[in-house]
């Protein structure tokens, strides 16, 4: 099968007619893509993101009528480095409403998250009135690996989790 290497520029629709290898073909592409624009820091276009879920729905033989699927970033279930937060995203989402109510779960975990470290650096800092046991305890987490893993968290929540869900909002309000 000779595939021309600019054939990554089709549409979504145009999936509709191609055997199983050739679908197999495209996601492995998809795939290297956006590994490669990984590995160079780029950013990924949503569209290759959005073709991708497509062939892997094809693939699977789900029909798109079941809702507007997820992309797999950290907070979706089937995401699995940080199990306490793999309810942040739906898998599939049918209206916006829905999308909603996870970007409030979403928001309310990323605020839990950003007040500890703030009410941390604060008293480490001397801007807030706190004791000598406090500060101690502040400045212990702020040296911690917990509180590089909770700032990573709260990263990755409002770099990936976040986007993602407003994405949602905006294809569900848009159907």
């Amino acid at each position: 099968m000779t595939l021309r290497r600019r054939e990554y520029l089709i549409e979504a629709d145009d999936f509709a007619g191609k055997s199983r290898e050739e679908l197999e073909y495209f996601l492995q592409m998809y795939k290297d893509n956006i590994d490669t624009k990984k590995k160079n820091r780029e950013t990924i276009p949503q569209s290759w993101l959005d073709k991708m879920q497509s062939i892997k729905d094809r693939l699977s033989g789900e029909k798109s009528d079941k809702g507007f699927a997820s992309n797999l970033v950290f907070g979706h279930p089937q995401e699995t480095s940080n199990p306490k937060y793999s309810g942040l995203i739906p898998i599939v989402v049918k209206d916006s409403a829905s999308v909603l109510r996870f970007i409030d779960r979403a928001q309310k975990e990323l605020d839990s998250i950003m007040s500890k470290i703030g009410k941390a650096e604060s008293i480490s800092k001397g801007r807030a009135v706190a004791s000598k046991a406090q500060k101690k305890e502040a400045l212990k987490y702020l040296s911690s690996a917990n509180y590089r893993e909770e700032y990573g968290i709260a990263g990755l929540i409002k770099d990936e989790t976040l986007p993602e869900l407003y994405r949602l909002l905006k294809v569900t309000k848009e159907k």
